[in-house]
């Protein structure tokens, strides 16, 4: 009897306390055929992280209640080493933890984010939707 093949679409936890590019990054994740959740501050992300278990975290390295290195190294620890993709408006710290496995300083265009994503989850084994554009 054949196996059936199921592909399950890649879960990304956004972080980012600007609801207005928390909105914009959730959008450009889904339209590529990701499942999203976003969080507002880092307590919130940290609950979020731990109900989701995401394949994958993008998050702000500046948030309200939280902010820096620390932050991150935080967020890897409560995430068990999923891999994290920061976005900010600050310059790349010079040492960051092991789990981030990129930085893309603001403003960005969508296009590099959904390629650094894709990257990431082809490195992690997941299988991904064709790009929406063709």
């Amino acid at each position: 009897m054949p196996t059936r093949l199921t592909t399950r679409l890649p879960k990304i936890l956004v972080i980012e306390d600007d609801d207005a590019i928390r909105r914009m990054l959730a959008r450009t994740l889904r339209s590529w055929g990701c499942l999203v959740r976003g969080a507002a501050g880092a307590s919130e992300g940290i609950a979020l992280a731990y109900e989701l278990q995401p394949d994958l975290v993008v998050s702000d390295l500046q948030l309200g209640d939280a902010s820096g290195v620390e932050w991150l190294k935080e967020l890897c620890t409560a995430t068990r080493g999923t891999a994290v993709l920061v976005v900010s408006g600050a310059e790349p710290p010079v040492s960051l933890p092991g789990s981030v496995v990129g930085y893309l300083q603001k403003p960005f265009d969508p296009l590099a984010l959904v390629q650094k994503v894709k990257r990431q989850l082809g490195r992690a084994g997941h299988s991904h939707p064709p790009d929406p554009q063709g």
